[in-house]
């Protein structure tokens, strides 16, 4: 049946203490972040042209012994802990157990996958620990779905979906949840309101609708023709109302702001109890951003990063404890700035677009 809707006292004590120290703006940090990234694999079964993750030359699995000390350090403190990060995590050798792992804790477990590599088995411990599983889906239509994930079937993923309701069916576990992400470009922003209509068709009750990276630099980011844009996403916000699906939209394209970006407030789902607000209470959009203090990073490799958006390393923790790096002279600079526009070397696409 799921575990109860209750947060640990190690955890509500530094959600409070994060909260007072991010809005101090200190530099140098009592508390733990609130919320992590643990990427379990940085390999991926697609190539997807968008992602830059393909093109990376070093792919790798995260082992145990790192994994072990993540958990020990960190897992405890945490709200939230996301399974992912640029790899797909079902294919990773040890994400059966960290799946079993997340069982011992109160935290709040997601994953992000394209979906086609699920498993009878994982599906099911999926349901019964109660994740937060979002789908990437970027097109309603088989054909474009395969020109945009070589390698994906939407047979599939759409299979797996149903089958991971038929499974909550019968466990009804009420913090288990499922979500569909949808990166939209010029390429394919019409489909934002098709992606609400093939959500609610599927028993799916939210989605997120991303800007692709890459802002004004892109010849298919939302910008290049906002008029257009956001026609489409206030669309989707429009059929999701209409539909009791929670929508996310970016909050900002090429100079025109969506005062309704999203419907949070209209209604609730189960997974509500479970999810502590501050996990998605602020984001960088205007520059002001609070994941130097409130998120981590860890790569398959041991590198920490500080947030998912970027792969600069802050350390590793193969070499020196969280805490050395938490407060190192690199996190310490990176709370200090004013503005987060640019960050690390490079444009920030969340906090131009919010998404």
């Amino acid at each position: 049946m799921g575990r109860r809707s209750s947060f640990t006292d190690p955890m509500m004590t530094n959600l409070a203490l994060n909260r007072n120290e991010r809005e101090q703006r200190k530099t140098v940090l009592k508390s733990y972040p609130i919320k992590i990234f643990v990427e379990p694999t940085s390999r991926c079964n697609l190539s997807c042209p968008m992602c830059g993750n393909r093109n990376q030359k070093r792919t790798a699995d995260m082992d145990l012994p790192l994994f072990r000390k993540i958990e020990r350090e960190l897992f405890p403190h945490v709200a939230g802990v996301d399974f992912y990060l640029n790899g797909e995590p079902t294919i990773a050798e040890n994400f059966p157990l960290m799946i079993q792992t997340a069982e011992k804790y109160l935290f709040m477990p997601r994953i992000f996958t394209n979906g086609n590599c699920l498993s009878e088995q994982t599906m099911e411990d999926l349901v019964r620990v109660g994740f937060s599983v979002t789908f990437s889906i970027d097109t309603v239509d088989p054909a474009t779905y395969r020109e945009m994930r070589p390698g994906g079937d939407m047979s599939r993923v759409t299979a797996n979906i149903r089958r991971l309701a038929a499974i909550q069916r019968r466990i009804r576990n009420p913090r288990f949840h499922m979500r569909i992400a949808a990166t939209l470009g010029m390429q394919n922003v019409a489909e934002g309101p098709k992606m609400v209509r093939f959500a609610k068709g599927l028993g799916i009750r939210e989605v997120a609708i991303l800007a692709m990276s890459g802002g004004s630099r892109s010849p298919v980011h939302l910008s290049c023709d906002p008029e257009k844009s956001v026609f489409y996403l206030k669309r989707a916000k429009r059929l999701a109302d209409r539909l009791s699906v929670r929508i996310s939209l970016p909050r900002l394209i090429g100079g025109i702001y969506l005062d309704e970006y999203n419907n949070w407030d209209s209604f609730r789902l189960p997974v509500d109890g479970h999810f502590h607000p501050d996990l998605e209470e602020a984001t960088p959009f205007n520059g002001m951003c609070p994941f130097p203090w409130t998120q981590a990073a860890f790569r398959a490799d041991g590198s920490v990063v500080p947030c998912s958006h970027t792969l600069k390393s802050m350390g590793d923790m193969r070499t020196a404890s969280f805490r050395e790096i938490w407060n190192s002279r690199g996190y310490r600079l990176l709370r200090s700035k004013s503005t987060y526009y640019r960050c690390l070397g490079s444009r920030c696409n969340l906090a131009f677009h919010s998404y």
